[in-house]
């Protein structure tokens, strides 16, 4: 039984870094087997509706951003540093981001009640509008426009 049928994880990271089994589950994607690049995979953790992961560079684009997310084995060390405890987050973070130290002991038990309640908070409907108008508006962006080039009597498409 899966206990959340409707949702997608979408797994961002090495191909060392994925679990056994992960690949077998019927809603789980590993990114890396499409051959997605590091700007690839910033993308989906920019679209994701949650994002969970331990300490990284590529979280630096949730942790910058509104994008609820859970991240968990942050160097107490580094906290400290910044004047914050484990299960608080920076001044200029929301109330669906949170993030865990070294400090607390990371199990999967941890992992899923933060999905359970991160997930039961957000609004899905407000999520796919957001992700859409995001996705809309790169389209005017002058790098996305199709130009066409005249080329020896034929018309091509360039971007």
């Amino acid at each position: 039984k899966i206990d959340f049928p409707e949702v997608v994880f979408i797994i961002v990271g090495l191909r060392g870094e994925m679990f056994d089994g992960l690949r077998e589950r019927t809603n789980v994607i590993i990114a890396k087997d499409f051959g997605t690049s590091i700007i690839e995979d910033l993308a989906l953790i920019r679209a994701s509706f949650i994002y969970m992961g331990s300490t990284s560079g590529v979280n630096m684009i949730a942790v910058y951003s509104d994008l609820p997310y859970r991240i968990f084995q942050w160097p107490a060390h580094s906290l400290k540093i910044c004047g914050l405890k484990s299960h608080k987050n920076f001044n200029f973070a929301n109330d669906m981001q949170k993030i865990f130290s070294t400090d607390v002991l990371t199990t999967p038990e941890l992992i899923f009640g933060e999905f359970k309640e991160l997930y039961s908070k957000l609004n899905k409907d407000k999520w796919f509008c957001r992700t859409i108008e995001r996705a809309s508006n790169k389209m005017d962006h002058p790098a996305a426009v199709i130009k066409e080039i005249q080329n020896e009597g034929s018309v091509t498409h360039a971007n």
